[in-house]
């Protein structure tokens, strides 16, 4: 089996032991060999119980898998990185800690919201269920976040994490920078998340009524 991984891997040089082919192929920074997938389905085959776990943890935000000793771990794990990349609507989330700085993230997040906003009111103008809403970064660390404090802006959450107000996004003197219309704040709230949330950043909007 190996012998004929070893043809299609260029990291894997003669005389490694399997445990240690084992270690390039899966190791826990996730770091897969491309160029051996094609021919990954002929090498093994998917049980049962390895394919739930997969498709349990594609359908949850977060999950705690208990797999025991030989349950193939690192089969599944290769799995769920390979769906995660084959699906057009995913992707696989990278922090680039050292090409983007915080402030860029800052306004990029800040852009979306403006955006998304005045995207919102020209569709449907200014509906007035009247509300809160508020972005959420959990946990509350990281250049980001530190940035943040440092300059000021936003506060600790009601519940944890770094809460940053939908009036903190706007900019100042916006028409509905200080709207009342929670429906208005969802949006522009969910469009700062998201943004953020393309850097690895764990960002979440919460709302609620007046």
């Amino acid at each position: 089996m190996w012998n004929q991984i070893e043809s299609h891997a260029d990291l894997i040089d003669a005389g490694k032991t399997d445990s240690a082919v084992k270690m390039l192929l899966f190791p826990k920074s996730l770091r897969v060999v491309e160029n051996i997938t094609e021919g990954l389905s002929d090498l093994c085959s998917w049980l049962e119980d390895q394919i739930e776990a997969i498709q349990k943890s594609l359908n949850e935000r977060r999950t705690l898998l208990l797999s025991p000793t030989a349950s193939g771990k690192s089969l599944i794990i290769y799995g769920l990185v390979r769906k995660r990349l084959e699906e057009d609507n995913k992707k696989i989330l990278k922090f680039n800690a050292e090409g983007i700085h915080p402030a860029d993230m800052w306004t990029e997040a800040k852009k979306a919201c403006l955006k998304t906003v005045d995207e919102y009111v020209a569709k449907h103008g200014e509906p007035l269920y009247c509300g809160f809403a508020n972005v959420s970064i959990r946990p509350a660390r990281g250049r980001l976040v530190k940035f943040l404090k440092e300059m000021g802006i936003g506060s600790n959450g009601y519940r944890g994490g770094w809460r940053i107000s939908y009036y903190d996004m706007m900019p100042k003197g916006h028409r509905y920078g200080h709207t009342q219309s929670m429906d208005i704040k969802e949006e522009g709230c969910n469009a700062f998340a998201g943004a953020l949330e393309k850097y690895g950043i764990e960002a979440y909007m919460e709302s609620r009524a007046d």
